[in-house]
């Protein structure tokens, strides 16, 4: 078996980078460090990590990352709209990772895997405003409804600073927070965050550091949170385009 999917990953590596060649693939190479999991206000795991990975877009329209699928269109300069889908389960931490400290799966991993499809509009005026709106439908678990938008603004050029809040119903709260969760806001998060291009081999660099807040007290006593509403998470990327 093994053999096999090793024959079929080197058969697609090789049909993308024929199609890298004619530009109608971008490939991308990158890693990717974050020192806990967050997931909508929730923590899921609590220990630092490092994933590794391609990911590839087709004809500027279509992106493949991992178990994540998006099509995006630029409707005009400074106007994007995306739609996709999505897998996602809180297990510990598989495939291409380094794993910085050992951690026990539990009550906060106890979600059944699914997928979650969403569609996205995104607005940036130049290099220091931009706004973003999504809403995420659940179609295999808990059929839930999620909604998130999102103001950022740069202080000077590659530092930005921003806020999100996120709306869910009951369905969609019970699935992330667990029993005993109910609909509305979800959470705030504040983020400060620092992008730079051009580095060694033509790379780019990401760094940021968010602290996110569970809003109601409700929720923030169910079952997968237990009273860790507030949670800090640092992350930081490195990748390159083929």
């Amino acid at each position: 078996m093994h053999k096999i999917i090793s024959i079929i990953a080197f058969f697609l590596l090789s049909t993308f980078a024929a199609f890298a060649d004619q530009g109608a693939v971008e490939i991308n190479l990158g890693a990717f460090y974050s020192h806990k999991r967050i997931w909508r206000g929730a923590l899921i795991w609590n220990a630092p990590t490092l994933m590794a990975g391609p990911s590839f877009t087709f004809f500027n329209h279509v992106t493949i990352a991992g178990p994540n699928l998006t099509f995006f269109h630029e409707i005009q300069k400074g106007n994007k709209v995306s739609l996709g889908a999505s897998y996602f389960e809180d297990n510990e931490p598989n495939g291409p990772v380094v794993k910085f400290k050992s951690q026990e799966e539990d009550y906060k991993n106890t979600r059944s895997a699914t997928i979650d499809t969403f569609i996205k509009y995104e607005y940036r005026y130049k290099w220091f405003f931009n706004t973003s709106i999504e809403y995420h439908k659940d179609v295999k678990r808990s059929e839930g409804s999620y909604s998130y938008i999102e103001f950022a603004t740069n202080l000077i050029p590659f530092i930005g600073v921003g806020v999100g809040q996120g709306f869910g119903d009951r369905d969609n709260n019970q699935y992330v927070y667990g029993t005993g969760a109910v609909g509305g806001m979800t959470h705030t998060e504040y983020f400060v965050s620092y992008f730079k291009k051009e580095l060694i081999w033509d790379g780019n660099l990401l760094l940021k550091y968010s602290h996110s807040k569970i809003n109601k007290k409700t929720n923030i006593q169910a079952d997968r949170i237990r009273g860790n509403g507030s949670q800090d998470q640092f992350t930081a990327g490195i990748f390159w385009k083929f």
